[in-house]
C-alpha cells in the first residue's frame, strides 16, 4: 500500500495527482485500505477489492460517485462509476 511521491503514474497524471486534493484523498483511501485489510483478516493487500474502498469513502462523502467538473462543466469520457 502506498500513498503520497511513492506511486507511479505517468508525466501528466504525477502532475496533477502531486497537489494537495488528491494526495489527501490517496491519503485517506491508504488509511480506509489498511483498515480494510485487518478487519477482514486478508493475507495481502492485494485480496482487498479497491471498489469496497471506492464505496466507502463515498459513505463518508468524498464527491467519488458523480463525474469530476472542469472547463467544459461536462463529466469526462473516462469517468465511471463503479457499484458492486
Amino acid at each position: 500500500m502506498v500513498a503520497g511521491r511513492c506511486f507511479s503514474a505517468d508525466l501528466h497524471a504525477m502532475g496533477n495527482i502531486r497537489i494537495i486534493g488528491p494526495s489527501m484523498g490517496m491519503g485517506q483511501a491508504a488509511g480506509i485500505g489498511c483498515s480494510m485489510f485487518i478487519d477482514k483478516k486478508l493475507s495481502a493487500i492485494r485480496e482487498l477489492d479497491g471498489v469496497l474502498v471506492r464505496n466507502r469513502m463515498i459513505e463518508l462523502g468524498v464527491g467519488l460517485d458523480h463525474a469530476p467538473g472542469g472547463g467544459t462543466g461536462r463529466p469526462s469520457a473516462t469517468s465511471r462509476v463503479f457499484r458492486p
